[in-house]
């Protein structure tokens, strides 16, 4: 009867020991594979209706380094930035993944987690304006246009106001001033909606200043001489005025015939006119200075004789 109990009593501490054993195996297993630990979360912030930026979250422990992100956006296209920024062509809904790989420090061993979140691209019509404008005279400007539509909307069209009641339809136009001053300069952009069909307009409006007219010169108007023959001379006397320093460089005469709708363009000092008729003339006259400055001046009569 001692020995079955001995017997009993030594397989009891067998089967504890082989239990605690084990016990210990499968903890020390565990501890070693949460050493390197991932765990993503993707915090998304909407610049524009269609464009993202993506900032990662990550919960690591102290013996983990992240060593690589890898972003899907859902539509083909992928980034390795920690922080990306993405922009979407077409609306829709996207899946966006993010798979984050770490690396133990101490045994160089890797783990990766995968996240995903759903981002929707709902745009409509929209236009974002812009304009610059520079000049290399004294008041002639060339005006751009810079407009950023988004990925749904096609511009269309341009409008601009130039302040001095003139307009343009063109997308980057040239003007020049007639008188210094400041004007409001406002570009309008008409664009429409590539799946609606619906319009939108943007507009924006910038300054410009003219302040170099009465230095270099002023056109007050135009003499109209009759010549011996009955034809009328026209030509610039005592109406144009050049300041000290400029020299003119240039005529440029416009002459439309309201009659025949005839356009004659002459580069002389003169025009000579026959009468009979309703002309519509304009003159660009072109002045320059010693340190290549170029003064622009304009003027437009009509004359019925």
């Amino acid at each position: 009867m001692k020995n079955i109990f001995l017997t009993l009593i030594v397989n009891a501490v067998l089967l504890l020991n082989f239990n605690f054993t084990m016990a210990q195996e499968t903890f020390s297993e565990s501890t070693q594979l949460s050493d390197c630990s991932v765990l993503p979360q993707i915090n998304p912030t909407e610049i524009s209706c269609n464009e993202f930026q993506f900032e990662p979250i990550v919960i690591i422990n102290e013996e983990t380094l992240i060593v690589n992100y890898f972003w899907n956006f859902g539509d083909g296209n992928t980034s390795l930035d920690q922080n990306p920024t993405h922009e979407y062509a077409e609306n829709g809904t996207y899946t966006v993944t993010l798979t984050v790989t770490g690396v133990d420090i101490e045994t160089g061993e890797c783990c990766c987690k995968t996240t995903t979140i759903v981002v929707n691209v709902e745009c409509g019509c929209e236009l974002g304006t812009e304009f610059n404008f520079t000049t290399n005279n004294c008041n002639e400007y060339a005006f751009t246009a810079s407009t950023t539509p988004n990925n749904v909307t096609t511009v269309i069209g341009y409008f601009w106001e130039i302040g001095d009641d003139i307009s343009y339809t063109e997308q980057n136009p040239t003007h020049v001033f007639d008188e210094s001053g400041e004007y409001e300069v406002t570009l309008t952009t008409i664009g429409f909606d590539n799946n609606t069909g619906e319009c939108c307009c943007s507009s924006t409006t910038q300054t410009v200043t003219v302040d170099c007219l009465e230095q270099c010169g002023s056109i007050y108007g135009f003499t109209a001489v009759s010549n011996f023959d009955g034809t009328q001379e026209i030509f610039l006397e005592t109406n144009d005025f050049t300041a000290p320093g400029w020299d003119i460089d240039s005529y440029e005469w416009t002459i439309v015939n309201n009659n025949t709708n005839q356009v004659i363009v002459i580069n002389d000092g003169f025009i000579i006119l026959n009468p009979g008729a309703s002309y519509e003339v304009s003159l660009i006259l072109t002045l320059t200075d010693e340190p290549d400055r170029v003064c622009i001046l304009t003027h437009t009569e009509i004359f019925d004789f």
